[in-house]
């Protein structure tokens, strides 16, 4: 359950997740989605992409599976007035 717990705090932005992260300042429906991982360790290597960018963002569980652990997806989010900025950082053309 400690996974769950972890990817459900990162999801909220509500204080700090397992790892220390902290909380965002901008409120999580003006976020959007710009990256998918196919697992924790994915998401979590394109976070530290964006945060050492200075771009905020937030991992948020892609369905209810990666909840068991089985199947799991995560979705990375970031402000909507910096999509453009990270979709750039995270896929040169």
């Amino acid at each position: 359950m400690r996974r769950r717990s972890a990817a459900v705090a990162r999801s909220c932005g509500s204080g700090e997740g397992a790892a220390g992260r902290t909380r965002q300042s901008a409120p999580m429906s003006d976020f959007v989605i710009v990256e998918q991982a196919g697992n924790e360790a994915m998401a979590d290597l394109v976070k530290q992409r964006l945060d050492e960018a200075g771009i905020p963002s937030m991992i948020a569980p892609g369905n209810l599976a990666a909840m068991a652990g089985a199947g799991a997806s995560f979705a990375i989010s970031v402000p909507a007035e910096k999509a453009d900025e990270a979709r750039k950082l995270l896929n040169p053309s």
